[in-house]
């Protein structure tokens, strides 16, 4: 059975920060269809097929806090070789959409340009990297609910990385702590 698509969707993992492509069906019926990262799972956003021949695509952005939604035309979709889909306040890039092979390719070549630029980063280098990344947003997470305090009871506090590691220091009294995430139970 050939599923015919409008066009291909790459968007980027807020959490685990991969992209993959997605494909995004001509055919889908009224219903909501949701997208998730292939890799750690995290609702990406969503689209929602809409009266007229359109579709919405919302998604979250880390950058602003906000959720992003844009109406396209399926008809103008078939023929669109790539657009990208950013944030409206900062520019943050969020994804593209388009066809599969121009997102594809255009996928590859700056993997191929982001290889040149780190010859030195293994597997292993990039594994940690992402361990960082999803540390960061923890910390972020919990700064935002309340959950994150120092010893003195202050809840203002910088987060740095360096060599690895991640720097918590509290504004109020100067006290850090340092640790370096290995697994996700760190």
């Amino acid at each position: 059975m050939i599923i015919r698509t409008v066009c291909s969707a790459a968007i980027y993992c807020q959490e685990c920060g991969g992209i993959q492509i997605h494909e995004v069906p001509f055919f889908a019926g009224r219903g909501t269809l949701v997208i998730r990262c292939q890799d750690c799972g995290h609702r990406l956003g969503e689209i929602s097929y809409q009266a007229g021949g359109s579709f919405k695509l919302k998604l979250d952005c880390v950058s602003c806090g906000e959720t992003h939604e844009a109406v396209y035309s399926m008809k103008k979709l078939k023929h669109t070789y790539i657009d990208r889909v950013i944030c409206r306040k900062d520019g943050f890039e969020l994804g593209y959409l388009g066809k599969h092979n121009i997102i594809e390719g255009m996928l590859s070549s700056s993997f191929d340009e982001y290889k040149a630029l780190h010859p030195g980063e293994t597997e292993e280098t990039a594994k940690s990297n992402n361990r960082l990344l999803k540390a960061v947003n923890l910390l972020h997470d919990m700064a935002e609910s309340g959950k994150l305090c120092c010893d003195c009871g202050c809840q203002d506090m910088s987060v740095d990385i360096f060599d690895g590691h991640i720097i918590l220091e509290c504004y109020a009294c100067g006290r850090h702590s340092e640790f370096s995430p290995v697994s996700k139970a760190d």
